[in-house]
């Protein structure tokens, strides 16, 4: 057996564009070039290049690493967040009512805000109801905050 002889480099491996990063880690060309420009991702082949190309082995062995470090605490994926639409639903309101108690202060503060659409652990919602009065609720706080 002899020494092989390397292949062209362009047969060695195909050199990943922005494109194809996006691609691999499933997010947008936008959220690749944020990556870039905040130091997270990985220096190109060559930076003054364009395309910046990078060697996709280095790029999968970065995504895991980040991805590892980046994912939502176990907690956080267990329960789904309810949306506005969803505490309406439980509520038996529309969407318009549960903007309004949250605009007045008159239920908990969101646990979280996906863009600007507010989002609740449902247990929140859930005890949330349990301790709020029934009734004319609108008279009984009035009364609370004038007294």
């Amino acid at each position: 057996m002899g020494v092989q002889q390397q292949p062209p480099d362009d047969a060695v491996a195909r050199w990943w564009t922005v494109e194809d990063i996006a691609d691999h880690c499933d997010v947008s060309v936008v959220t690749v070039y944020r990556w870039r420009s905040q130091g997270d991702l990985p220096q190109p082949r060559d930076p003054s290049a364009r395309p910046m190309t990078w060697d996709p082995q280095v790029i999968r062995d970065w995504a895991k690493q980040w991805f590892r470090q980046h994912r939502e605490p176990e907690e956080s994926r267990e329960s789904p967040l309810w949306g506005v639409d969803e505490v309406a639903d439980y509520l038996g309101v529309k969407p318009v009512s549960v903007h309004r108690y949250k605009s007045r202060g008159d239920m908990p503060e969101p646990t979280r805000y996906f863009g600007r659409s507010p989002a609740w652990k449902p247990e929140v919602i859930i005890e949330w109801v349990k301790e709020r009065p029934s009734g004319n609720w609108k008279q009984r706080r009035s009364r609370q905050r004038s007294g």
